[in-house]
């Protein structure tokens, strides 16, 4: 036999994992160096060869002597033990010799030696993620329910523990599911549709034909299909909508039998063409989708994308989305979610086994309904997979509850974990990076001399906050109230003399406070006292910030000491990023510094090393975008007044504290900070709260009133139900009603996305048009402008707007609701639900109409609503349909282009100039601060779903 034949034969008998601990090459395997030049000398350049010579024999090679053949056993030895090397069983050929082992210890296995790709590249070897899996099936054991935390250092666009999380939760269900094939027959009931080797059969049940066996199928044409008892789990339950018994629209399922036989080691006749259970996942669907996309995992010779192993749905508040695989809409395996109330639904589904929460936001909102979900007995698992922020429900579950497993990814845990990247890979550096910036960063307070002064600047807050709680009924107080917080918060956090922020900003502060001086009668008298002394105060910080400030001094100083130029982030509020842009631009013109003006919501969203040192202008909105967790340097630095510097130290002590907790709870051995507590700090959240209670509550009441005033003059007011109150950092008020799509332009993608009000979060920057007066979604008003040059758009434009007319009239002479509309629908044979109707009338939703594979749905309403001219031509408004969605997206894409080329200096490309000018005339961008669920109730349409004057 030929060496090569000998060669793939030994091959064949083994099953070899060389991609872990050190890739292939013999020069990674650990080997000396001597050992390695023999090998190589004897054209051995990897494991697989290495083993090969064991077996022919390692003293058939030339110079070879004892230690060297000790050596290799014994490394090889090594390898086998830790299960990289397996010799197949001729009995069970998988990939994991699951021989006497329960389904857990197989599951651990698997884990261990699973290889993930993202965008083909290698993923899962890299330090914290190979954490990440170890920590994960850890706790997983049978009749036993495992609570646990992995909090990451985080990335807004690395969705690598994510990934991580999907992967764990997808192999988790397949080797958990004991779900029987006799079990999967017991379900199937005589007369429902089921599929079999790619064709739909209903199914009739067991019957014997010459005394054997058989499942007993009939199928197009009445054509009988047995089957054998052998091959009963390949019926497959269908819970399409089709009743046709054909195969189309259909594709065969064999990779997860073969992912369970081959790799698993299940034997075939074990396992169902269904699963029967399901792991619920908290995740948005955009990062989702990317994840399904471009995953892919290997266990030795094996690959598989996501969607080859499991079927796989992402649920919204109203329906189910089947990701594609998922053939006869069956039960999925993996259910995932980003609705609160929908996950609660999902995980108290007895199938279900597992709930895994991989969103940041939780912590911002419906915390204890997650804790209750995360913690329920009858799962055999709850994990929470998110950045690690400080947070108070955070901290005090983990304090309170011991039995929850932790690991976190604190400056000390990184100290001690092995970081650097071991791939040569985008994702791996990036990981790599943010990991160290976690280790290495100091944020420090920087203190200035200013007018503010401690003693005097708390007796003015204590005065402000008694005007606040002893007036709220009298509009001039809380007006007034609102007016000096917002100046003070202003003054602390100014980075330029305010006469020049006057001067740029057209603003003119001390006209305000006059104005002020002359309502101070017109409040309640138990207030003018203090309203009086808070103006006056207000007034002296003015006159001594009026013409310098040591924080622009500092920055100046600091950038003339540079020995070569340093990029600088410079965090300043919100509403102010313009202003304060276009005055640095004048001040540090001749200074050596590459600064960017931005805010703090946009520094947190930015990772990797990108800056040389940030500096923030004041402590500013913390409680939602907290400096200490900034990821993009290992420099930040916070330019503070008096007025701010125990704050500034109470902050930092707390969040020393919380990692403190955390290294506690995971065993490491810390040295604690020796911080005085401050016992007189002041903090902004309480009266934030406040004020913005009631100014929300004087907003509604307001929007209530002009609804009612306007329905007694006009009898067409068409109304909208509001339930969701926003506000921007600009100051304007909005309400959303039901079925609103918004644009939100994504600042680390650089796109521009369409999110439902749902999904929207605080910090999103919406898109809106400038003119007020106008309700015209921004993609409409722009196309009406594009339709003027492209013939086709226009006369599709036009055949949409007419089938659209004709349903609405329908609509109107009946005088029906959308649930009554779709119950007529309904009656007459085609199921469309209220929510579709309600999408394609409103344009509230942006939802252009029925995709083409639905086109005979336009012959029939046509028919139903008597219009013949859309049911003789439904092909044509179908197409044109099309075409009007396609001339959306390509002007959504238009707007993302000239948004990120202003924002990033880029040049616009030539194909944009017709209309570039009127994105950006009618173009405006704001940061949506607060968002709150209220009572739903009626407004007019030309107060809905965009900012209002507060």
């Amino acid at each position: 036999m030929m060496e090569a034949e000998k060669r793939q034969k030994f091959y064949d008998r083994f099953r070899i994992d060389v991609n872990q601990e050190g890739g292939r090459v013999v020069e990674k395997l650990g080997l000396s160096k001597d050992t390695v030049k023999i090998l190589k000398a004897n054209h051995i350049y990897d494991l697989k060869k290495l083993l090969f010579l064991t077996e022919i024999g390692l003293y058939s090679l030339p110079r070879i002597d004892g230690k060297f053949v000790d050596e290799v056993l014994s490394f090889l030895s090594t390898y086998k033990s830790r299960g990289y090397i397996n010799e197949k069983n001729n009995d069970n050929s998988s990939y994991i010799n699951g021989n006497n082992l329960s389904r857990y210890q197989i599951l651990k296995q698997l884990i261990k030696r699973t290889n993930i790709y993202l965008e083909d590249e290698l993923i899962s070897n890299e330090r914290v993620l190979e954490l990440e899996m170890d920590f994960l099936v850890k706790g997983i054991r049978e009749n036993n329910h495992d609570e646990a935390f992995y909090l990451h250092a985080g990335s807004s666009d690395l969705y690598l523990y994510d990934a991580v999380a999907l992967v764990v939760g997808i192999l988790t269900s397949l080797v958990l599911d004991e779900y029987t094939v006799d079990e999967q027959i017991d379900d199937f009931e005589p007369g429902m549709t089921v599929i079999y080797n790619n064709n739909k059969y209903k199914y009739e049940g067991f019957c014997e034909v010459d005394n054997k066996g058989f499942y007993k199928l009939i199928g197009k044409d009445k054509k009988i299909q047995y089957v054998n008892e052998k091959n009963r789990g390949l019926i497959i339950p269908y819970n399409g909508s089709s009743e046709t018994l054909d195969g189309r629209g259909l594709r065969k399922i064999t990779k997860r039998t073969e992912f369970l036989k081959e790799v698993v080691g299940f034997k075939e006749n074990e396992i169902t063409s269904v699963p029967g259970v399901s792991t619920v996942i908290y995740m948005e669907q955009k990062i989702l989708d990317y994840l399904l996309d471009e995953i892919t995992i290997e266990f030795g010779d094996y690959r598989y994308k996501l969607l080859e192993l499991a079927t796989i749905s992402f649920f919204t508040a109203t329906k189910e989305i089947y990701k594609k695989g998922n053939t006869g809409k069956n039960e999925p395996l993996l259910k995932v979610t980003n609705n609160i109330e929908r996950a609660s639904e999902l995980v108290k589904d007895r199938r279900t086994i597992g709930f895994i929460v991989c969103d940041d936001e939780v912590l911002r909102k419906n915390a204890i309904e997650f804790e209750a979900l995360l913690k329920r007995k009858r799962t055999l698992f709850g994990w929470l997979i998110i950045k690690k922020k400080k947070n108070d429900w955070l901290a005090n579950i983990i304090e309170e509850n011991e039995d929850i497993r932790l690991l976190a990814l604190t400056p000390n845990k990184l100290r001690i974990t092995r970081n650097k990247a071991k791939n040569n890979n985008l994702f791996a550096d990036r990981l790599a990076a943010i990991n160290r910036i976690e280790q290495k960063k100091e944020i420090t307070g920087k203190l200035f001399d200013s007018p503010f002064k401690w003693g005097e600047y708390r007796k003015i807050r204590w005065k402000l906050e008694s005007v606040l709680n002893d007036s709220l009924d009298n509009e001039y107080s809380l007006q007034f109230v609102y007016w000096a917080y917002s100046v003070l918060k202003l003054f602390n956090t100014i980075l330029i003399p305010i006469g020049v922020f006057e001067v740029n900003s057209g603003r003119e502060i001390y006209d305000e406070i006059e104005l002020y001086k002359t309502q101070v009668e017109l409040m309640p008298s138990a207030v003018r006292e203090y309203v009086n002394e808070i103006i006056l105060y207000i007034e002296s910080v003015y006159r001594g910030l009026h013409e310098v400030n040591p924080k622009l001094d500092y920055i100046k100083a600091n950038s003339i000491l540079a020995t070569e130029k340093k990029k600088v982030a410079i965090v300043v509020p919100s509403k102010y990023t313009d202003i304060i842009n276009n005055s640095l631009v004048d001040e540090l013109r001749n200074y050596a510094i590459d600064f960017q003006v931005i805010t703090e919501n946009t520094v947190q969203n930015i990772d990797f090393n990108y800056y040389d040192e940030v500096l923030y202008s004041g402590l500013l909105n913390f409680d939602k975008y907290n400096p200490f967790e900034i990821k993009c340097s290992e420099r930040c630095q916070v330019l503070l007044f008096d007025s701010q510097i125990r704050l500034f130290n109470s902050e930092q002590r707390k969040y020393n504290q919380f990692l403190m907790l955390l290294d506690n709870r995971m065993g490491i051995e810390i040295v604690e900070h020796n911080e005085l507590e401050d016992n007189e700090v002041i903090e902004d959240s309480q009266i934030e709260k406040t004020i913005n209670d009631s100014f929300m509550k004087i907003f509604i009441e307001s929007e209530k009133r002009e609804y009612q005033s306007s329905s007694m003059y006009s009898r067409d007011n068409h109304s909208l139900t509001a339930y969701r109150y926003g506000h921007f950092d600009t100051g304007e008020s909005i309400l959303f009603t039901k079925g609103y799509v918004a644009y939100v332009f994504n600042l680390n993608e650089g796109t521009v996305d369409e999110v439902s009000v749902d999904e929207l979060k605080i910090g999103a920057k919406l898109i809106f048009t400038v003119n007020d007066n106008k309700t015209k979604d921004i993609v409409d008003e722009i196309l009406d402008e594009y339709v003027k040059d492209d013939q086709v758009a226009y006369d599709a434009l036009v055949d949409v707007l007419y089938w659209k007319n004709e349903i609405s009239k329908f609509k109107e002479e009946r005088d029906f609701s959308y649930n009554e509309l779709s119950e007529y629908f309904t009656k007459k044979g085609e199921n469309i639900t209220p929510q579709r109707l309600r999408g394609w009338l409103e344009p509230e939703t942006h939802i252009v109409g029925p995709r083409e594979s639905d086109k005979e749905i336009f012959k029939f309403i046509g028919r139903e609503i008597n219009c013949s001219e859309l049911e003789q031509n439904f092909e044509k408004y179908s197409v044109s349909t099309g075409v009007v969605r396609s001339t959306r997206r390509k002007i959504l894409g238009m707007i993302q282009e000239v948004i990120v080329a202003d924002l990033r200096n880029k040049e616009i490309d030539e194909k944009l100039k017709k209309v570039i000018e009127k994105i950006r005339a009618i173009t405006v961008i704001k940061d949506l601060d607060q968002l709150e669920v209220i009572e739903p109730f009626e407004i007019s349409v030309n107060r809905a779903n965009r900012p209002i004057e507060s």
